[in-house]
């Protein structure tokens, strides 16, 4: 039987915050997916996944886009509009407010709305 270390690494890429699993090639398309049972969800936005080279690899293996994007109509969405995909979830705006919370607040849409949520 295999171990898995679930520790993380934190570290800022392209001035995002991004934490990824002590064993990188475990992260992705690897065996945190098997131990999910999903796919881990990528958040970034269009200038930053330019800047790691616009790869599809990520959205053709299946993984969902929460993309950031604010202030506009409908995101940019890198990768060839996520392989052809889309977004998932798309950040729009971090200036939000709600109700019975101090401050700004991150605000979301999901592009298919809620499915059935199960418990794993």
């Amino acid at each position: 039987t295999s171990t898995f270390d679930w520790g993380t690494t934190e570290f800022l890429l392209f001035g995002m915050l991004v934490i990824i699993a002590a064993i990188p090639g475990a992260f992705l398309g690897g065996r945190l997916d098997d131990r999910l049972g999903s796919k881990p969800i990528i958040y970034t936005n269009n200038s930053s996944w330019q800047a790691t080279g616009d790869t599809t690899t990520f959205a053709l293996d299946g993984h969902p886009l929460w993309v950031a994007n604010f202030g506009v109509p409908s995101p940019l969405v890198p990768a060839a509009n996520w392989a052809g995909k889309g977004w998932t979830i798309w950040q729009y705006t971090s200036i939000g407010h709600v109700r019975g919370i101090a401050g700004n607040v991150d605000k979301n849409k999901l592009a298919r709305g809620f499915g059935k949520i199960k418990a794993r």
